[in-house]
């Protein structure tokens, strides 16, 4: 065969053939005889091969104009689905996906990111389309009327729009449809409402990324505006060689932890994929994801039945006075700060992203915050901070808090703020846990200094600086000065400045201003943005459908979480030889139900859950932070002191105390009260409140836990150890530190308290963790519950103190918390 022949083969066109001769040749072609009429016949070739492109993209555009996409389920069954309202955005590239790293002297998890997903097949291309790269997925035209996409941005791949969504794949299989019309109807104006409600459609794995996109070009767009020509310097990881845009500001103790975190941002979005597809499944009797069923309800309340959200991701902070934000606003601390960035990209996907500050001054991270970590910050967290570097030096104290928070029910990953050198003790329980824990520290030389070398900066040089980074760094020092540290001051004021809210408790040398939370809120944001959008590459890289792919995915998880519960208890070094001098605290047996068993605790601080809930306090008053006098949560009984010699209390605000039991209570002086029109904010709503035995008969009492706790903690008493231990106060009354202090101690607790458990003397308190290990006359720390599973704990105060010669029943009896294992 010519080269001719096969050409027209392939082309489809064959050559005509005629009689033979007398010889039995082929008579000459009119091609071959004229030697024009080849030309003229591939220039018609050409020509019908145009046309018949054209008529494919308008189809494909009318297609589009009608915004309806035919799609088909698993069964064969044919399905409508409406496409996204919203459909003008730039096509995404795709940004590289980081390997799953190994860490030292760990595995490398089989992630379902990790293997390379199956090839799906080719579709046939037009001979007039260009060919696409052998490496990239073919990307979709786009309208003349789509505007560019930002150079900027970390883009997202979309998914071929021939691609049907990702569907839940237990429930494809094909049913009846119902012959009224009755959910056609009812599932129409349910989605129609969705799609306007969140801007696209949440059924649709690529509309969602989509979404978030334009959601993250935004809030990006926005911050390069705040902070001008600086923000490449101080946010853009320009080390990182990759197309699209990376953030700087997180830096992972080991490599793996940023795998985890991007394993468990991508478990939250498949959830929310999963949890929206559950929903729509069960409309009022309707399954609007396949159209079937018969409706039990109008299509206007099918409309009225869509949630604010589908789901929520929790970042809560724990640490001291700085972390809290004293001296500033509460909108003004890094939390509000992340939050704020944030929130709009989880919106976007149907998830409330929450911002909880439950930083406390001056406080440590334990006993009492690691103690009752699922009681100050939630149950449901994802995120949780580490910030006690000025506080809590102790790297046993760092890995108790790490421990305890890690078998919370959300497995949260985690982040430590200048963490003073404990990231290095923590290590042990990434390389040899499961858990995800980065850093974050500011670097100062990114910060542009508004007084080099002690010269202030005037005119043009210092109006170039943004507003937010001005007196943030002078003459190479990061803090700021402090007529320029706060948002609100006394001299503003007198120099006629309408701004609110000045002279704020805290505003001291050592806490940062509003701008410097600022700019540690936008260094954990913008990372965080960066792993968030790896992860919904691995989506939308994946072969797989949602079901299967989450089903993979959790898998993974649960493996590693249940192998790092299995082991034993991890120190510093990777193993626990540090450990010893608890374990004589402790038998040495209840080490590991110590640091990973189940426990409840009682605290009285706040912020924390377990007070805005109710639960601490038994009660239906619920809330949440509040300015001073506007709390709707239960805030116990506000007390004034009086002065000495007489020490009683003076009951100034909440609830009358009862005699012969625990009050909850806080110091009025404690409190931010400020008139409204002076401060309409929140400030500084972290309270030290405690436990106040109030004497009757010389007796005080408690029940633990209580009808709340049992209920909301899912508390059985045969799965707990029956170990209970009682936190002290962690701050001394005294007055003007000059008296002995009017509160026992755990040591007075020995010689002057008499204490009973269910009606059985304590005989010893064992020291541990600043806490009381309660042990009885057996030399046994577990104690047998009552028959309703509760401990009631009764206190007795008797003889003279030594250091006051104030007899027992005078001192004060405090307790910051109750924890039972």
């Amino acid at each position: 065969m010519s080269e001719n022949d096969e050409a027209e083969l392939e082309s489809g066109v064959q050559k005509p053939l005629v009689n033979g001769g007398a010889n039995g040749q082929k008579s000459a072609s009119p091609m071959e005889q004229d030697p024009t009429a080849k030309f003229r016949f591939l220039i018609s070739v050409a020509g019908i091969l145009f046309l018949a492109s054209c008529m494919y993209f308008w189809n494909e555009n009318m297609a589009s104009s009608l915004d309806i996409q035919s799609t088909q389920n698993k069964s064969g069954q044919a399905t409508r689905t409406k496409s996204p309202t919203v459909v003008n955005s730039a096509p995404i590239q795709s940004p590289p996906v980081v390997e799953a790293p190994s860490p030292k002297e760990a595995t490398e998890p089989e992630g379902p990111s990790e293997s390379p997903p199956t090839e799906a097949p080719i579709e046939p291309v037009e001979e007039t389309d260009p060919p696409a790269p052998a490496t990239e997925a073919p990307i979709e035209p786009v309208k003349e009327t789509d505007p560019p996409a930002p150079a900027t941005e970390a883009p997202i791949e979309p998914v071929k729009e021939t691609d049907p969504p990702a569907t839940n794949s237990a429930a494809t299989e094909a049913t009846p449809v119902d012959s009224d019309g009755t959910c056609d109807a009812l599932c129409d104006k349910r989605e129609e409402a969705r799609i306007s409600k969140f801007g696209g459609d949440l059924l649709n794995v690529t509309d969602v990324v989509r979404m978030a996109n334009q959601a993250r070009e935004e809030t990006v767009a926005n911050l390069r505006e705040k902070y001008g020509i600086h923000f490449d310097k101080l946010f853009v990881d320009s080390e990182t060689k990759s197309p699209g845009e990376r953030y700087k500001g997180m830096k992972p103790v080991e490599d793996i932890s940023t795998y985890r975190l991007r394993r468990k941002l991508k478990l939250k979005v498949l959830r929310l994929l999963q949890e929206v597809r559950e929903r729509e499944s069960n409309v009022l009797g309707c399954d609007c994801v396949q159209r079937q069923g018969k409706a039990a309800g109008s299509p206007d309340e099918g409309v009225e039945s869509i949630p604010d959200f589908y789901g929520k991701y929790v970042f809560a902070n724990g640490g001291h006075s700085q972390a809290a934000a004293h001296g500033n606003r509460y909108s003004e601390s890094y939390t509000a700060v992340l939050t704020e960035d944030l929130k709009p990209v989880w919106k976007a996907m149907g998830i409330d992203f929450v911002g909880r500050n439950y930083a406390v001054g001056g406080m440590p991270a334990t006993p009492i915050v690691s103690t009752c970590s699922k009681e100050t910050f939630g149950t449901d967290i994802d995120f949780l901070v580490w910030n006690y570097g000025m506080t809590d030096r102790s790297g046993e104290s760092a890995m108790y808090y790490f421990y305890r928070a890690a078998i919370n029910p959300g497995r949260p990953a985690f982040l430590m703020i200048d963490p003073m050198h404990q990231d290095s003790n923590v290590a042990g329980l990434v390389t040899k846990g499961s858990l995800s824990i980065h850093t974050a520290a500011m670097e100062k030389k990114d910060v542009p200094d508004s007084s080099p070398d002690g010269i202030p900066l005037s005119g043009e040089d210092f109006e170039a600086i943004p507003p937010l980074l001005q007196y943030v760094k002078v003459d190479k020092v990061l803090g700021g000065e402090k007529d320029h540290k706060w948002s609100c001051t006394k001299a503003m004021k007198d120099a006629g400045s309408d701004c609110k809210c000045w002279g704020l408790p805290g505003q001291t040398g050592w806490h940062m201003g509003y701008k410097i939370h600022a700019l540690q809120g936008r260094l954990i944001s913008l990372p965080f943005i960066t792993i968030l959008f790896d992860a919904l590459q691995e989506i939308i890289d994946s072969p797989k459908d949602v079901a299967t792919l989450l089903s993979t995915v959790e898998k993974e998880e649960n493996d590693e979480f249940e192998n790092f519960i299995s082991l034993p208890v991890i120190g510093k070094d990777g193993g626990k030889k540090e450990y010893e001098d608890f374990a004589k605290a402790l038998d040495p047996a209840l080490l590991e139900t110590w640091f990973k068993g189940p426990s409840i605790c009682r605290t009285g601080l706040l912020p924390s859950e377990s007070r805005y809930l109710g639960i601490t306090t038994n009660t239906d008053k619920t809330g949440g932070p509040a300015r001073c006098g506007e709390e709707t949560y239960d805030i116990g009984t506000l007390i004034t002191r009086n002065k000495l010699p007489n020490l009683k209390y003076n009951i100034t605000g909440g609830v009358e105390p009862v005699p012969g039991e625990f009050a909850l209570t806080g110091w009025q002086g404690g409190r931010f009260c400020k008139d409204k029109e002076d401060c309409p904010d929140i400030v500084s709503p972290d309270y030290t409140d405690w436990f106040w035995g109030v004497w009757k008969d010389g007796k005080a009492s408690m029940t633990f836990p209580n009808e709340k706790e049992k209920d909301y903690y899912g508390y059985d008493a045969d799965k707990f150890k029956g170990i209970l231990g009682l936190i002290p106060t962690l701050f001394k009354e005294s007055y003007a530190r000059k008296t002995p202090p009017v509160d026992f101690s755990i040591g007075d607790f020995q010689d002057h308290i008499k204490m009973t458990v269910n009606g059985k003397p304590v005989a010893k308190y064992r020291l541990f963790m600043a806490m009381a290990i309660l042990e009885d006359e057996n030399g046994s720390v577990q104690w047998p519950p009552n028959e309703n599973g509760q401990y009631v704990l009764e206190f007795e105060a008797f003889g003279v103190m030594e250091a006051s010669n104030r007899t027992a029943l005078e001192q004060h009896l405090r307790l910051s918390g109750f924890v039972l294992y």
